[in-house]
């Protein structure tokens, strides 16, 4: 096991050039740097780095992992990740000295496992717990040998040099693995843009080289005045010297970078889309598919997706092989493709096993035109995609390119109309970024075709109307409605929720991501609703939720809110059991009401879950928050004096449901909100209600012990689980 475990950790590993590596996630942070939105966070910090919301979507892994990896990366006073913060660390992480696997070598270096023990070490003492472990474990997809294994012998924490006792070893292990294999970049990827870099440099040397030679040259001739002139007459030195360079980079550009050379590959520089080279056994072999249709319908939208494993948008896939260019194909004009294996069901979210043998890459290259800002003339621009990665150029020749981006959380736009400049069409297209747009017009619409195609296929690209049908309104928000769709496929109900994003702010849209995210961890589990699939444009959030048939609000309502305390108090029961389950995964909902619990089956409340993350937040172990959320007549007294909170304020929510169940009305309710807060905060509920409706006197004491307004005297949710009077009938 211990050599499989090496030998799949080196297969992720980076081990190109490290000075080109470094360069490469220069750019990347540039890029990414731009994309930041400006209106949240202080002007002190507006140019100086990368949020977590931006470092999240470049390398996706678990909310909580991703939380940890960005803060201990953050060696600032910001709340943004520096250049210098951001390249050192995502280089500690990946990348490897040596080239070759030796399983007598450690694969990993005591940056790494410092890095490891720093993400368990919640509370930053220097000492794991065994609740940090659990808490890991929840997260992270270990072996059920990992699961079982124990990291403190006779011992109630542990410190870095326990930590990395031998015994241990499978675990950090499997902790490293699960990191690298979430890998943000393509090796295939990285090789082209080394090659390129080392191209740039070779021209350096070379010019260098034939500059003295040169210089020794025509002191030579000077020398020897009897001497003929080693050029024809109308062949100049430096001519001379550019065709011999040529004709050697020509070398250069076959044997390493598909990009290099695209006059070679590509006849006049375009791409037949009907066909691609396919990687196989480390060779490029000519395969002749064609390509699906993308984008016939007006909702289009690129999608964000995760498996059990594999925690990243299903973009952050490795080579295993290491890559040369099949010179019996040398003439063709085509390129490889980058194309995925997806699954159209509602297990998609469930591993899947991807063959990195038969990983293709999107590539793309030739001229495009920008429209100048200034004096509205248009730019002559060389682009060039590999994979994800897009690079512009000043033009085809040259070896240098002027920026790159790199196409994570952007869409593709292409319905606009041809525009007339200097009396000739041009075609335009758009690649909207988290808070820019740029349109780029091609001289012909076949080549803004061939574009399109080939971005969409780098992102991911899906139309939600391909998936499913959707069908007629069924709930409606504050800026989102809900709908019945339809999988085409399995013929199966699904919920639609579309969040409108002209109708949110940044914390709205940051909220979005961050319940996409928690959904993804509580998938599967039958305690929070399912998120089979999640689409996303530049207008839009499309979320397929699993269906349910009723709510439990309908289910009280048709009973005029009356019903026998032993169905309250299986409710409150399974309730309590989806409360712990979220807790013990660091998640505060922060909106627990009756709205937001919902009936698998109508009229069952054997099988109940919970909605609606949009307001939840991680908070690990001991960490509180006081940013004020929740629902009004559901929130507890510490929210509304803005003080700091912690996972409790579920448990005050819990109370107010568990009133409502046993008495059938809310226990703080006005129509006026400032009676409602004064009742919250001062008032104690009408218990004399729940004795007249026959509630047993330690089902009353329950609900108390939850309706406590100080904090410190309040139970959690494993004290409400222990309570007798759900323990014991």
């Amino acid at each position: 096991m211990e050599e499989d475990i090496k030998s799949r950790i080196f297969k992720y590993k980076i081990y190109s050039d490290k000075k080109s590596f470094k360069s490469y996630l220069r750019e990347v942070w540039k890029d990414l740097k731009n994309r930041t939105s400006t209106r949240n966070i202080q002007k002190s910090e507006k140019i100086k780095g990368i949020t977590f919301e931006i470092f999240l979507s470049f390398y996706s892994l678990p909310l909580l992992i991703s939380k940890r990896l960005f803060k201990i990366m953050n060696n600032s006073l910001f709340n943004v990740l520096l250049i210098d913060d951001f390249v050192e660390g995502i280089t500690d992480l990946f990348y490897y000295e040596e080239r070759e696997y030796n399983l007598n070598s450690e694969i990993y270096n005591e940056k790494e496992l410092k890095l490891i023990f720093k993400i368990c070490d919640f509370d930053n003492d220097g000492f794991i717990t065994k609740e940090d472990i659990n808490l890991i474990k929840l997260y992270i997809p270990f072996p059920e040998e990992i699961i079982n294994e124990k990291l403190f012998i006779n011992k109630s924490t542990i410190n870095y040099e326990d930590f990395i006792n031998p015994s241990n070893k499978l675990f950090y292990e499997y902790f490293l693995l699960f990191l690298l294999k979430n890998t943000p970049f393509h090796k295939f990827c990285l090789s082209v843009y080394e090659k390129q870099i080392n191209s740039i440099d070779n021209e350096k040397i070379e010019n260098r080289r034939r500059s003295n030679s040169s210089k020794n040259t025509i002191n030579q001739i000077e020398k020897c005045p009897r001497r003929k002139s080693l050029f024809n007459e109308n062949q100049s030195n430096e001519n001379n010297i550019t065709l011999e360079y040529n004709n050697n980079n020509f070398q250069n550009y076959f044997e390493y970078s598909i990009f290099s050379c695209p006059n070679l590959l590509f006849e006049n520089s375009q791409i037949d889309n009907q066909n691609y080279f396919k990687i196989k056994n480390g060779n490029f072999s000519k395969k002749y598919e064609t390509e699906s249709s993308v984008g016939r319908n007006s909702t289009t939208m690129s999608s964000y997706f995760t498996n059990d494993f594999d925690f990243n948008n299903n973009h952050n896939i490795y080579f295993e092989q290491k890559y040369t260019f099949d010179k019996k194909n040398s003439n063709s004009k085509y390129i490889n493709y980058f194309d995925y294996n997806e699954s159209e069901d509602e297990n998609y979210y469930e591993d899947e096993k991807i063959d990195f043998d038969d990983i293709i890459v999107p590539q793309q290259c030739g001229y495009l035109f920008k429209q100048s800002s200034k004096n509205g003339l248009f730019k002559k621009t060389y682009y060039k995609l590999c994979g994800k990665d897009l690079y512009f150029f000043s033009n085809c020749e040259s070896l240098k390119h002027e920026g790159m981006h790199i196409l994570i959380n952007v869409f593709i736009k292409e319905d606009y109309n041809p525009v007339y400049f200097n009396g000739k069409l041009y075609y335009p297209f758009s690649i909207i970024y988290s808070n820019h747009e740029k349109i780029y017009y091609a001289p012909d619409n076949e080549s803004k075709n061939k574009w399109v195609i080939k971005l969409k296929t780098a992102i991911n690209y899906e139309d939600l109307n391909d998936k499913y049908i959707i069908m007629n309104q069924i709930g409606k928000g504050r800026f989102a409605s809900v709908y019945l769709g339809f999988n085409k496929k399995t013929n199966k109900k699904v919920a639609i929720k579309i969040l409108d994003k002209n109708e949110m702010d940044d914390e709205d849209i940051k909220l979005t991501y961050n319940e996409i995210e928690l959904l993804k961890i509580c998938k599967n589990e039958k305690k929070i609703v399912n998120l089979y699939r999640n689409f996303e444009n530049e207008n839009y959030f499309y979320l397929v939720l699993e269906y349910c048939e009723d709510t439990l609000l309908n289910y009280l309502q048709e009973r005029n809110f009356l019903i026998p305390e032993k169905d309250a108090k299986k409710i409150i029961l399974k309730l309590c059991e989806i409360i712990s389950y979220i807790h013990k995964k660091g998640i505060c909902h922060r909106d627990i009401k009756i709205e937001n619990i919902l009936l698998i089956e109508k009229n069952n409340i054997n099988n109940i879950i919970l909605s609606d993350l949009g307001l939840s937040t991680l908070l690990i172990n001991n960490e509180k928050k006081n940013d004020p959320y929740g629902t009004i007549t559901y929130v507890a007294p510490e929210v509304l004096n803005k003080e700091f909170y912690d996972k409790k304020i579920d448990c005050w929510s819990l109370g107010v449901i568990s009133y409502l169940l046993l008495g059938g009305c809310l226990p703080f309710n006005n129509e006026n909100n400032e009676e409602i807060f004064h009742s919250i905060l001062l008032i104690e509920p009408n218990y004399e209600n729940l004795l007249n409706r026959g509630i047993s006197f330690i089902g009353i004491n329950f609900v108390k012990k939850l309706l406590n307004k100080n904090p410190n005297n309040r139970i959690n949710i494993e004290e409400a689980l222990d309570d007798p009077y759900l323990k014991f009938n």
